[in-house]
């Protein structure tokens, strides 16, 4: 592993740990690991990740020629529209509707933008979004069997490890960020990519909350 302490993944570990945290309060993730979360509320947590997961999949394969940076961290198996989509089409999820919320509308046009922008900090929410689910998503994956045994699609990184010839997920991770360290940046665009993380994991909260948590 890279130990450098100025590398991309090491800091934007740092720099991202108190606005982590506090997403990590939110009644959501306590009713989930207290095994009560509703499948109302899942259902709608699912259905406002999937348009975030789309337009970020989307940007990144639109902007792969013509950027190095989202080519050393773009692996085709680790991204998860499709796996959410599953999980959409797996009772008791299939007969469900759920409205997605204005929060995530207005994270999902802020990626559509950023790809037509300036697609460099998609990375941000690459990172934000994978390296939570390669961490977290072990934890929630456990809860979300228990309650809903056929909607863990989401949680299955198996084409990834069988793409990038890992074993493990703690690999895939190391994998990850040893890419994320070998994109070429200078100092202002580390800062600017901290910047958009720190905003990544903000929407991600706002959406959270938004979510209808009835136990």
């Amino acid at each position: 592993m890279n130990n450098d302490p100025n590398s991309l993944s090491k800091l934007l570990y740092e720099k991202t740990q108190l606005i982590h945290r506090e997403v990590e309060q939110v009644p959501f993730f306590d009713l989930l690991m207290r095994n009560q979360l509703s499948a109302s509320a899942y259902h709608h947590y699912l259905t406002n990740l999937f348009p975030i997961y789309h337009a970020l999949e989307r940007g990144m394969e639109a902007n792969l020629k013509t950027h190095e940076g989202l080519r050393l961290v773009y692996f085709p198996g680790i991204c998860r529209a499709q796996p959410i989509q599953e999980d959409l089409n797996t009772p008791p999820f299939n007969t469900t509707h759920s409205e997605v919320s204005p929060e995530a509308k207005a994270y999902e046009n802020h990626l559509i933008h950023l790809a037509q922008t300036d697609p460099l900090l998609l990375i941000s929410h690459a990172y934000t979004r994978y390296l939570g689910d390669l961490s977290g998503g072990v934890m929630m994956k456990a809860h979300v069997a228990k309650l809903w045994p056929g909607a863990v699609h989401f949680f299955d990184f198996g084409q990834a490890l069988k793409e990038t010839q890992q074993t493990r997920l703690t690999a895939l991770k190391d994998l990850y960020k040893s890419r994320l360290n070998a994109i070429p940046l200078d100092d202002i665009l580390k800062e600017r990519l901290i910047e958009e993380a720190q905003l990544a994991f903000r929407m991600s909260g706002d959406i959270l909350k938004s979510i209808p948590h009835e136990s």
